[in-house]
């Protein structure tokens, strides 16, 4: 798995995750170096597979001690390592998108929960607005997505980016952010592999 994989693992789960699943992977430590991904906090519960029905824990302290209860086992306790938190880094992302795509200077604009207006980009056909929302998996993502843009001015071409999925929008193109950057290693910076043009279907000049 790549970085941009990864961090669009990480932000398909739409909230805190546990960073013991990724730790190990050095792809985890330069999205931690990019800003990508940030500390927050433990967790608030893990899943228990110690006894014959696997369950859902939640993390408690006592005496001086973190771990869950497991109804066969009683406290089970948990080394503080392992509870670690993390999330996605959304405006540092957004950030690095509107330098990859190469916008023109302005402002960075979050239209909703899950949306943010990213920049516009000089295409050889038209000016492109270029927006990223967090997933686009199903009815539920789309009308969000549509409620984010509603007074949106048109532009000639307009580009959503997503971390998981990319159903079709009646307005724009979509893509995933792995088809269009990937995490530069030597800078710490994503840079795109797809122009914001190809992507849209500009046509060249």
């Amino acid at each position: 798995m790549n970085a941009v994989s990864l961090l669009s693992e990480v932000i398909e789960q739409a909230g805190k995750v546990a960073a013991q699943a990724y730790r190990d992977d050095p792809q985890y430590g330069a999205l931690l170096d990019a800003g990508l991904i940030q500390s927050d906090g433990v967790v608030q519960s893990v899943l228990c597979e110690n006894c014959d029905v696997p369950h859902e824990a939640e993390i408690v302290f006592e005496g001086d001690t973190y771990g869950y209860f497991c109804p066969e086992l009683g406290l089970v306790p948990v080394e503080p390592a392992d509870l670690v938190a993390v999330r996605p880094n959304l405006a540092a992302l957004v950030e690095h998108l509107h330098a990859a795509f190469e916008c023109a200077p302005g402002v960075i604009s979050q239209l909703g929960p899950q949306t943010w207006r990213v920049g516009l980009v000089d295409t050889p056909g038209g000016r492109a607005v270029v927006y990223f929302h967090t997933c686009l998996q199903n009815h539920h993502d789309l009308i969000n997505l549509e409620n984010a843009l509603r007074l949106e001015i048109r532009r000639d071409y307009a580009l959503v980016v997503t971390a998981a999925g990319h159903l079709p929008y009646r307005d724009a193109t979509t893509y995933t952010l792995a088809q269009m950057v990937q995490l530069d290693l030597g800078t710490a910076r994503l840079r795109k592999t797809v122009s914001v043009a190809e992507a849209v279907g500009a046509p060249p000049k």
